[in-house]
């Protein structure tokens, strides 16, 4: 990319050096200016990793973000585990998981800068205890949402505050709302020896300008942070579905720093609450984004329902293409399936996993009008999955609970 550097000024005064306007704007700054008219050092080293997702993930891609004032003359990559690279953009293999401490450090013609973040590479083992969970609409046209329990570790109690004044100690409880608004809906879980809380702030009518869509059921972006105070760390663990295969994961985390990888860890530089993006992409070519806010100084994560996703790619159906039903929901062994289409053509019916893993694949040739079909749906594990429904070339995607 065209290096042509400008720089951000926060409302405390921190100053961010982005290698070109393109770069800025993909951040979300708009009111940038030219680095030398703010008071910015020399040269700034920064770097973002990705790790080779899904086929490798002890291979990790570094890229420089450096800034300098003057063209940077070397780069010395030191990767935690005894190897070091002179190469502006290196790859390299680790050995093992684990947790390494990688820096750079940058040389133009009158300064020397150095950076130096914890990288993790593997599968990162997380807390036994983590609360978190998302809404999900229940059903179009009215206020009831699902509540599906995300947490990690293994909790035995579920105490949810619905932000009406009503709570449920169900693990996933369905709740109805009397009116549309906004309410800070919060979980708290306990176990042998921990216990966790954790709140969203669900906007009614946000879910409802779109209700049941793709937007919201085909793919969606989302994570569970786990927040380290006393090391400003905060590890993000990938709780993202889609109905095909996930392709691409990337984390912006409102400093300045990046990474593409499904989950990672980043030490932030300050101690105050910073905005995280994760964007994920599928096969299909959908997008979905997800923003929360992680608070280095209290310890708490916020997120909102509200701009969290959005969709691109294929075309989806209208509501005049088809609507599909399911009952039961959560269901045992038998899933009733019924739908009703505008048009004949190729039927296709599928269910997958949460990550676009196919279990099962029903198709047959049909006529316009009202269908139904029985899943034999017994021998799959309880869980959360996607049931799919392709007619031609559109298709509508539900989520569906086995227990």
């Amino acid at each position: 990319p065209e290096y042509n550097p400008v720089c951000v000024q926060t409302p405390s005064g921190e100053v961010i050096p982005f290698w070109n306007a393109c770069e800025a704007e993909c951040y979300g700054f708009t009111d940038f200016v030219a680095c030398d008219s703010l008071p910015v050092n020399d040269c700034d080293a920064a770097f973002g990793y990705y790790q080779d997702f899904p086929s490798n993930d002890l291979t990790v891609e570094f890229e420089d973000y450096s800034y300098a004032l003057t063209d940077i003359q070397s780069w010395a990559w030191d990767f935690g585990d005894g190897t070091t690279s002179t190469e502006q953009n290196p790859e390299h293999t680790y050995a093992a998981a684990g947790d390494y401490t990688v820096s750079l450090t940058i040389t133009s013609a009158n300064c020397t800068s150095t950076m130096e973040q914890p990288v993790y590479v593997g599968d990162f083992q997380f807390p036994e205890c983590q609360a978190f969970f998302w809404p999900f609409p229940d059903s179009i046209g009215d206020l009831s949402y699902q509540f599906f329990d995300l947490s990690l570790g293994a909790p035995t109690s579920w105490t949810w505050d619905f932000g009406d004044g009503t709570t449920s100690t169900e693990q996933n409880p369905v709740h109805t709302y009397a009116t549309a608004g906004t309410y800070t809906v919060s979980l708290m879980i306990s176990g042998d020896s921990c216990q966790s809380s954790f709140e969203l702030v669900l906007d009614t009518d946000d879910f409802y300008t779109q209700p049941n869509t793709p937007s919201s059921n085909n793919i969606q972006a989302l994570y569970t942070p786990v927040i380290d105070m006393d090391k400003n760390t905060v590890y993000f663990k990938n709780q993202s579905t889609s109905s095909s295969a996930i392709t691409d994961i990337t984390y912006q985390f409102g400093d300045g720093q990046q990474a593409s990888a499904a989950n990672v860890q980043h030490l932030f530089p300050a101690k105050k609450a910073y905005s995280v993006t994760m964007q994920v992409k599928n096969e299909a070519g959908e997008i979905s984004n997800f923003v929360g806010t992680v608070d280095l100084t209290t310890g708490l994560f916020k997120s909102s329902t509200s701009g969290s996703s959005i969709i691109l790619g294929n075309r989806q159906p209208t509501k005049e293409d088809f609507a599909m039903a399911l009952s039961p929901n959560p269901v045992t062994t038998d899933l009733n399936v019924l739908f009703t289409t505008s048009v004949a053509g190729k039927y296709q019916l599928e269910v997958t996993t949460l990550t676009g893993q196919a279990l099962y694949t029903k198709s047959f040739n049909g006529t316009k009008g009202r269908h139904q079909v029985d899943m034999d749906v017994q021998n799959i594990p309880q869980g959360m999955y996607f049931l799919k429904l392709r007619v031609n070339d559109s298709y509508q995607t539900y989520k569906f609970v086995k227990e």
